[in-house]
């Protein structure tokens, strides 16, 4: 079993977006400042563990998924407007696998849908109190941020409390 730590969302997230979307993309060192649009889509956890799933992208990195998901030419219009579900599956792919990797499936972890919406500034995204997150840099040079905020009183197994 593997414990999550920054490094094992940073992982995890540049292999899925890799992977799946095609999206190129290494750990980087800063949460970027000031006000930016956002695509964030966000997913609950409920059983032992309790919180949420995060991943802010923006919205040309949001198109750029979907156009890759959808085999649609990069600008296509459906690609922007199906960004956010685009944005949503990989969200809900990542949880899948860092669910495995940590094989907390069987400590009763259960995840609700995705949902998503836009937000100006990363600062709007409640996150919880405690977890880990991991900020990303794409080969383009976009910046995509990906949390596990755990509620009060959770615990990823194998962590300390």
């Amino acid at each position: 079993m593997t414990t999550l730590t920054t490094d094992t969302l940073a992982r995890t997230a540049c292999d899925i977006l890799e992977e799946t979307a095609f999206i190129f993309a290494s750990p980087a060192n800063a949460v970027p400042s000031g006000p930016a649009q956002l695509v964030v889509a966000q997913l609950s956890v409920s059983g032992e563990v309790r919180g949420s799933l995060i991943l802010a992208v923006p919205p040309s990195v949001g198109s750029e998924i979907a156009a890759n998901l959808l085999g649609l030419e990069p600008g296509d219009p459906d690609a922007d407007s199906q960004a956010a579900d685009a944005v949503g599956e990989i969200l809900n792919i990542m949880a899948g696998a860092l669910a495995a990797q940590c094989a907390v499936g069987s400590a009763g972890w259960r995840l609700g849908p995705p949902c998503t919406r836009t937000v100006q500034d990363l600062c709007e995204v409640e996150t919880g109190s405690t977890g880990c997150e991991a900020m990303l840099v794409t080969d383009a040079g976009e910046r995509v941020w990906a949390r596990v905020a755990l509620l009060p009183g959770s615990c990823w197994p194998g962590a300390a409390a």
